[in-house]
């Protein structure tokens, strides 16, 4: 409900200071290493030596400039040829500047500058050029202990042998090797120092030697961390531009004491350059540094992470991994996030950037003030008119936006050419910098500020540093220096606001379409939900009494009013600022009551831990073991996903129901409402049966509540806060009822409920999107047995069909035949033969609309003939609406959810069915991509014409069980999740639907799937995990085993079901309702003999009455 309310948060102050000009009279040493670059890297020697001299110098330039900037090198050159360290060294040279009068000293040989800093050092850290990983490590150490780096290399002219074993002898304090050149690290038995047992991998040992030695004792400052290729790159350093050895990018890691890493960020592969590794060891290691950094930084810290996964050289496709580069972008970036970690992007190819460690002693200003335009502005120079509408009279307005490349590396190597432009202020035009550029080039932010155009504006565009958690969201607000911390409650929530600006501080709430009141602590008041009755209403209170407080309109503050829309409270230089807010559906005294009942600290902590626990126990109602973090983590968010909807509006034993806008007694039951049906009732509902077996049957009794209270007493069918909306079609409730009562949740008046649902589904319209009673379509449909449908470019004549929505003739008859099934199993427990027999004959009206010759549903016009030409991939116009709804004819083959056997009939037997079933999976869209999405936006996430992305397609993979082939529903449920669920920014492929999507993830993960709500029985798909525990009522677990486990073993072997073998790809609920253990044996070939004797096949509708 949060998104009602608007909470602005406004820093007044500004601070200006001029740069200091440097103090120090120490001379800055300038190191040139120009010549490093005209190397002949195709030539091994060559390619050693400019490694060589760039490491070393990269670690001794962050211990010498970790406290005051003294070396300088001269090497990075951009993409147009022109040397970066002499722009940015010459440009805070000149008058005025940062760098001007500061004494300097040039060198061309870094044995001469180790020799001038060689008391800042204490020595060497020698590593091995046979163990790649060991140059990451040999930086870390170099930072942690004072030590410059160096490759072991006893031949004449290598840099150990110039600085090592002759001219300055500096002594080795850490050897990564062993002093007679074999390798200390062997991929065996022990790891040296540790005690610790190898783990198999010489690249990864030297990892865990470091995480032993070093970051468990906390010698590491996990703030910071860099992900920079190893000696690798030595194995082919002509692949592209000189500088992707990326040593350059060190030297302030060095000086930061962070962790180097070259890791991959993929669990479900070996590391492509350390193919002999255990699968996911790379990831394994990379989780322990961000486990153990997240516990240091004590979860209030982040973690800066530079650099980039090394994509050119490995961990994609490019280097004989299945990935492909920006997925291996985005895995990293998802990793990471997770445990408080964000990373400035230093990409192979773009990414080298030298001396930060030198420049992040730049004093920045504390503010840099940026006018806006206002609206005044705009109207004075004619693209506003007075009304401040956009005047487009003459004019055409071009908008372009580039969200990426915003990193310290490359804006410091691109500023010569892109900024420095000569064109640039004639147009508009933001420029994205991110405040992480503070951190290694304050230099490039400065400049753009000070050299700005009144053209140029800027914002900062990226944002990494937002964490949701299902109870606590926390932000920093870097434009404006806010950090906000929130917790929610049930009916509260409860902000800390810390504003990092002195000045009159302020809070701005603001109702969009309502009225509030400035009280003597805070705001009461409403908004108007939708244009509709229902408001939600508002009590929010500060712990600090506000200074000042008005009315805030047209951009200004009326310290006379107390009464208004947006309501501003003043707080001078109060830098923390404590709130906390109640929300009601009855008046804004009940939102009081209702904060007061949920939330008595000001403490977000508090109120976040005890979300915490009430999410950990509801969340494990579901016990798994086995499986990837990353499987874990879908699921256990899938699971949290289902308690979306519905919610609870009861306050206090009291609600409001805005199907008659009245205010009730609860009764001591609780009101629910809120429920997209459409798509819940598949399997949201019946995973709620298993687990939250009361809170459904609170539901159920609230749809008869709602019925009650609606002026036609109609069950509705997509209850909202704000009534019965009628979105999509079909009348599913009846759905929900049935499937709960023939599952034993029968605490609730079934005839009320009969007569709610008979009465929507045989007394309203069965178009989409509305609630009116029974137009001629329907009459028509009652008549003839099929809804009639339009030929193309028939003009509509039914007044009351919805104009996008259209009569959706195929898909709202196949939702009616389930529906009426459902309804009939209700008239014969109530024994109401008669109206049992009618809606099964209703029930199997979609034979009227098969076409036995192409194995569609197809529709049919008003004289009974099937529509020609057809595509049933494209006809029916925008959504398919004119006869299918959001899928195509492809998707609606199958919605016969109640009756697959009649289904395999109609298509002539087993064979045939899995044939076309097979074809699903494989047509191909037949159009481009675009076409196919612009006409048919909500069907995605296709494997051929079959959509993972919307709810009518979840039960098609389960559907080869009644067909004989249950290997088959095990091959495609396992692929599907794997291909379209994952942990990564693709997510779920489609709409979440309020749970609706994600509840199929929870079944398909656990291994079962409710193919037919209203039917007792699940049918049986392919565990992803070794085990699953789940809470089924009365201290009473369902367990199912994955014996055998292995990743890639989805196929049954033979099973077990509470003891008993079980050759059945379906159970019953009766087997599982107080318990049972279903076993699994598991393979990686399937079984095609398991599950396939006749009368194994799961049960479908009964067969038509006499």
């Amino acid at each position: 409900m949060r998104k009602y309310l608007q909470l602005v948060f406004l820093a007044v102050s500004v601070f200006c200071s001029e740069i200091l000009l440097a103090e120090s009279r120490d001379p800055v040493r300038i190191l040139d290493l120009r010549t490093l670059n005209e190397l002949d890297l195709k030539e091994q020697e060559k390619a050693e030596q400019l490694w060589d001299i760039m490491h070393t110098t990269a670690t001794l330039q962050g211990i010498v400039n970790r406290n005051s900037p003294r070396l300088y090198i001269r090497y990075v050159k951009n993409g147009q040829g022109e040397n970066v360290d002499d722009y940015w060294w010459n440009k805070y040279r000149q008058a005025g500047q940062w760098l001007a009068g500061r004494d300097t000293i040039a060198y061309t040989e870094l044995s001469d500058v180790v020799t001038v800093f060689r008391k800042e050092i204490r020595g060497v850290v020698v590593y091995d050029s046979k163990v790649a990983s060991t140059s990451n490590i040999a930086s870390s150490v170099a930072g942690i202990e004072n030590l410059i780096a160096v490759r072991y290399d006893i031949s004449p002219n290598s840099l150990y042998t110039r600085l090592v074993l002759q001219g300055p002898k500096l002594a080795v304090k850490c050897w990564l090797v062993n002093k007679d050149g074999s390798s200390l690290f062997t991929g065996k038995g022990r790891i040296a120092g540790t005690g610790q047992p190898s783990t198999g991998s010489l690249k990864i040992d030297p990892y865990v030697w470091f995480i032993e030695k070093y970051l468990k004792k906390g010698l590491c400052n996990t703030e910071y961390a860099a992900y920079y290729i190893d000696q690798f790159w030595r194995t082919d350093p002509t692949r592209t531009v000189t500088n992707h050895h990326q040593l350059t990018n060190h030297d302030f890691f060095v000086s930061k004491k962070a962790f180097f890493f070259d890791l991959s960020p993929w669990g479900d592969e070996p590391a492509t350059d350390d193919p002999t590794q255990e699968e996911g060891l790379d990831l394994q290691i990379l989780k322990t540094f961000l486990q153990e950094a997240y516990k240091q930084n004590k979860g209030e810290k982040f973690c800066y992470i530079g650099g980039f996964p090394s994509w050119i050289y490995k961990y994609t496709q490019h280097a004989g991994g299945k990935h492909e580069d920006v997925a291996t972008e985005w895995e990293f970036s998802r990793i990471i996030s997770a445990y408080n970690a964000f990373k400035d992007a230093d990409a192979i190819g773009l990414g080298a950037l030298a001396n930060s460690s030198f420049w992040q002693h730049f004093p920045l200003q504390e503010k840099y003030p940026q006018k806006w335009v206002t609206h005044q502005e705009l109207m004075d120079r004619g693209y506003l008119n007075r009304d401040g509408t956009i005047n487009f009279q003459g004019r055409n307005f071009i908008l372009f936006y580039v969200g990426d490349y915003d990193s310290s590396s490359w804006i410091a190597q691109t500023t010569p050419f892109l900024w420095d432009e000569p064109s640039r202020g004639e147009v508009p035009l933001m420029w994205s910098v991110s405040p992480v550029l503070a951190e290694r080039v304050p230099m490039v932010m400065h400049n753009y500020r000070v050299t700005a155009t009144p053209n140029d504006y800027f914002a900062a565009a990226d944002n990494g540093a937002g964490y949701l958690m299902p109870y606590s969201y926390s932000v920093y607000l870097d434009e404006a220096d806010i950090q906000v911390e929130y917790a929610p409650s049930h009916q509260a929530g409860i902000y800390h606001i810390s504003f990092g600006t002195e000045g009159d501080n302020a809070l701005v709430v603001n109702t969009k379409n309502g009225k509030l009141v400035a009280e003597e602590k805070g705001v009461s008041g409403y908004q108007v939900i939708d244009n509709t009755p229902t408001k939600i209403y508002l009590y929010l209170e500060t712990s600090q009494l506000p200074l000042r407080k008005g009315v805030l309109a047209d951009g200004k503050v009326d310290m006379e009013s107390k009464e208004g829309s947006a309501i501003a409270l003043y707080y001078g230089s109060e830098k923390n600022l404590n709130l906390r807010y109640g929300i009601s559906f009855i008046s804004a005294e009940q939102a009081k009551k209702n904060l007061q009942r949920d939330i008595t600290t000001y403490d977000v902590k508090a109120v976040a831990d005890a979300g915490r626990r009430i999410w950990n126990k509801t969340l494990g109602k579901i016990v798994i073991e086995g499986g990837s973090e990353d499987e874990k983590e879908i699921f256990y968010t899938s699971l949290y996903r289902t308690y979306e909807r519905m919610i609870n509006l009861s306050e206090d034993g009291k609600y409001y129901s805005a199907f008659d806008g009245k205010i009730h007694e609860d009764g001591g039951v609780p009101f629910y409402t809120d429920d997209w049906i459409w798509d819940t009732y598949r399997a949201t509902h019946p995973l709620r049966i298993l687990i939250e077996p009361q809170k459904e049957l609170d539901m159920i009794r609230s749809y008869i509540r709602m019925a009650e209270q609606s002026d036609r007493r109609w069950m509705p069918t997509f209850p909202e806060v704000t009534g019965d909306s009628h979105r999509m079609n079909g009348n599913h409730a009846v759905a929900v009822i049935w499937d709960a009562y023939c599952k034993g949740l029968k605490d609730f008046d079934l005839e009320a409920a009969y007569e709610a649902c008979k009465g929507a589904i045989t007394e309203k319209t069965l178009l989409p999107w509305l609630r009116c009673p029974l137009t001629e379509l329907d009459k028509f449909y009652q008549e003839k047995g099929f809804f009639p449908a339009l030929n193309p470019g028939e003009e509509e004549t039914c007044k009351a069909v919805h104009s996008f929505e259209r009569r959706q003739a195929v898909a709202v008859m196949l939702g009616n035949c389930y529906d009426n099934w459902c309804l009939a199993q209700i008239a014969r427990t109530l024994n109401k033969t008669d109206d049992y027999k009618k809606f099964m004959r209703m029930s199997y009206t979609y034979r009227n609309v098969y076409n036995a010759e192409t194995g569609f549903f197809h529709p049919k016009n008003k004289d009974g003939k099937f529509i020609e030409p057809f595509d049933y991939r494209y006809s029916g116009g925008q959504g398919a609406r004119g006869y299918y709804g959001e899928n195509n004819g492809w998707i609606y083959r199958w919605d016969v959810q109640h009756n697959p056997a009649d289904l395999i009939a109609l298509m002539g037997g087993q064979a045939s069915f899995i044939e076309r079933l097979n074809q699903t999976f494989n047509e191909p869209l037949g159009r481009s991509k675009f076409d196919f999405y612009h006409q048919l936006p909500d069907h995605t996430g296709n494997v051929g014409q079959f959509s993972m992305a919307n709810e009518p397609c979840l039960h098609i993979p389960y559907l080869y069980n009644y067909a004989g082939q249950p290997w088959m529903t095990q091959k495609r449920i396992r692929v599907l999740l794997n291909q379209w669920f994952r942990n990564d920014l693709m997510g779920v492929p489609g709409d979440e639907d309020g749970g609706g999507m994600t509840a199929f993830v929870v079944f398909s993960m656990m291994g079962f799937y409710p193919v037919t709500p209203g039917s007792p029985t699940y049918n049986i798909g392919s565990p992803v995990f070794q085990s699953a525990k789940m809470e089924v009522g009365d201290g009473h677990y369902f367990e199912i085993i994955a014996e055998n486990y292995a990743p890639d073993h989805k196929y049954i072997q033979s099973a077990t079901l509470n003891g008993t073998p079980w050759n059945k790809p379906w159970f019953s609920h009766a087997d599982i309702q107080n318990g049972g253990r279903l076993v699994l044996q598991m393979g990686d070939k399937p079984n095609k003999k398991w599950g396939i004797a006749s009368d194994a096949v799961p049960p479908s509708s009964e067969s038509l009455p006499e």
